[in-house]
């Protein structure tokens, strides 16, 4: 009799609920908006429900969690691809004694200290650059103590005396060093200390760059300049740096021009770029290097080559001359192709003699 008496309160409590809810004119389930529906088909309908909505979430977790082992791949090579990288340019000996400058791709550093490290253990004798025909020439074991930067552009590098059992010549381990430390902003010129020992004088870009054997009477009144010129290995033509010195103009484009015209002797075989032949055997005295071209620079009528405005840069970057270059065609200023501002365009971001690690 209890169990009726309880069956019944619980019914007499239902009807109290629905007929509240209607009068309120909202369902008091979902389910019970469906007027007239079978109890047995509501009641499956409930059970339905509870089920299929924890079957739901299960369902689209599960497909997330698939989505993403499929992916995760292609996930992970877009993390990679969004990683900063840097390019810089290390200076290593050729087979033939030839300071030749390399181009390589690195991961940002977070400080130039730390760019400065990797670049050096790249001109190390284990470097990773070494193959056939270009070799490392820091000894393996050579660390950096310290590395100072002052305010004028002084780089102090202090080494272990590890660098004293160097194998090359001194001008060429130093030439490689200070060509390859001078890329960095805010670094003009470098002092080797070996054990917190003076090691050598102050160097620079007047230091120069493959030169020929001269005597001092040979370059009075002559001025050095740097150019490129190409030569072959392994098949493939890599743009090689060499300073002259020049007879000094009364203007420096003018002074510049003599090294253009200048011919080195076949022994060392480097070759004439074949750019350089585009600019005028006439050109006009100016305080900035300004060029006068020939047709055959124009790669439109109205636009120079831009190899050839990389060129001469790559001239003026080496030698530590914040000059930029300027053209004309008979005696008009003219553009150059791709270049929208001179003040926005960086000589170093120029890639050449690409080489991978």
């Amino acid at each position: 009799m209890k169990l009726f008496e309880n069956f019944s309160k619980k019914r007499a409590l239902k009807k109290a609920k629905q007929k509240y809810f209607k009068q309120k004119n909202k369902p008091m389930f979902f389910f019970t908006s469906f007027k007239g529906m079978n109890p047995k088909v509501k009641r499956g309908l409930k059970i339905g429900a509870i089920v299929a909505i924890p079957v739901a979430f299960l369902t689209v977790g599960a497909s997330i969690g698939i989505y993403e082992h499929l992916n995760k791949d292609k996930i992970k090579e877009e993390v990679v691809l969004q990683k900063e990288t840097i390019t810089r340019r290390v200076y290593l000996l050729s087979k033939d004694n030839i300071t030749v400058p390399l181009s390589v791709h690195l991961d940002k550093f977070n400080s130039v200290e730390e760019e400065i490290i990797e670049v050096f253990n790249l001109l190390k004798e284990d470097s990773k650059l070494n193959n056939d025909y270009f070799k490392g020439i820091v000894p393996k074991d050579t660390r950096i103590l310290s590395i100072e930067i002052d305010e004028d552009g002084l780089l102090t590098m202090n080494l272990s005396e590890d660098f004293l059992t160097y194998k090359v010549s001194e001008k060429q381990i130093e030439t490689s060093i200070l060509y390859t430390m001078l890329q960095f902003d805010g670094i003009d010129r470098l002092s080797l200390e070996v054990e917190d020992k003076y090691h050598s004088d102050i160097l620079s870009s007047d230091l120069g760059i493959n030169m020929s054997s001269y005597n001092l009477s040979s370059i009075v009144n002559k001025e050095l300049m740097t150019y490129y010129y190409q030569k072959s290995y392994g098949g493939t033509n890599y743009y090689i740096p060499k300073s002259l010195y020049v007879e000094k103009k009364e203007k420096d484009n003018l002074t510049f021009m003599e090294g253009v015209k200048y011919r080195l002797p076949g022994s060392e075989g480097l070759q004439k770029i074949a750019l350089y032949s585009s600019l005028s055997n006439n050109q006009v005295a100016s305080d900035s290097m300004t060029f006068e071209v020939k047709n055959t620079a124009l790669v439109d009528e109205n636009l120079v080559n831009n190899d050839l405005y990389n060129l001469l840069l790559l001239s003026m970057d080496i030698m530590g001359r914040n000059e930029n270059v300027n053209f004309t065609l008979e005696g008009e200023a003219i553009e150059v192709d791709g270049i929208m501002s001179s003040e926005e365009y960086e000589v170093s971001s120029y890639v050449y003699n690409e080489v991978q690690i």
